[in-house]
């Protein structure tokens, strides 16, 4: 593999100047069953409480929507408020289906930039990655539960690719016991390396007020310079 240098210009951007777009896991294994499950309510609740507390923290000045995925994904809002977010997380429906991280940070990556005002100060981007296991929908949109090191390979040249934008990506992995594979596979989606993991559905409102304090804190925002660049994986 090649590295590219995308000359990124390095900005800050503090608390309340955040554009945060959930990426929620809908699949199979999340509940092993149609109309879902308890797992499913821990994932709901746990949107709601992130949107809640970043709501809270910046005095209602960040922005949020939503995505959910399966072996597609699908836009449930565009960039909105808390409190016009949070009555479509409570009542988002469990879909079952594969795991399709792709499609999830493309169209997360499209809801954040749609939100850029240019006569306006940018907000950091960032994407949560809420899921429970790695990909299994190939680039060409089959799905293979044994697609392997193509699946993710795939995935993280997406990643990259969104990270150079300036968007960062924290993935939140609902697994207690991750394969180093798995974990390795997540700390390269993720733009620092760092990956909240060895959860369950059951621990993860523990995390809320660590995951805010992360995204809210002051924070390095690279901006890609104004030529523009378009690369291709084969």
């Amino acid at each position: 593999s090649s590295s590219v240098d995308h000359h990124l210009e390095p900005t800050t951007r503090c608390a309340g100047e955040v554009n945060v777009c959930l990426a929620i896991d809908a699949s199979t294994s999340v509940c092993h069953t149609t109309g879902g499950c308890d797992n499913w309510n821990d994932v709901k609740n746990f949107a709601r409480d992130i949107i809640q507390e970043l709501d809270a923290t910046t005095n209602g000045a960040g922005l949020y929507s939503a995505v959910r995925f399966s072996t597609h994904a699908y836009s449930l809002s565009g960039t909105t408020t808390q409190t016009a977010l949070d009555p479509i997380l409570e009542h988002m429906v469990y879909t079952g289906g594969w795991t399709n991280h792709h499609d999830a940070l493309t169209r997360c990556q499209q809801n954040l930039m749609a939100a850029n005002v240019p006569s306006q100060p940018e907000k950091a981007r960032i994407i949560l990655l809420i899921t429970d296991g790695v990909p299994t929908v190939k680039s060409d949109g089959t799905t293979d539960s044994d697609c392997g090191e193509p699946c993710r390979d795939h995935v993280i040249s997406v990643a990259h690719g969104i990270n150079a934008t300036g968007t960062r990506i924290q993935p939140v992995f609902i697994k207690p016991s991750p394969s180093t594979t798995e974990s390795t596979y997540m700390s390269e989606l993720s733009s620092d390396g760092n990956v909240l993991e060895n959860l369950t559905f059951g621990t993860l409102p523990e995390t809320v007020a660590n995951l805010v304090d992360g995204i809210v804190a002051c924070q390095t925002v690279s901006h890609p310079p104004t030529s523009h660049h378009e690369s291709s994986s084969v």
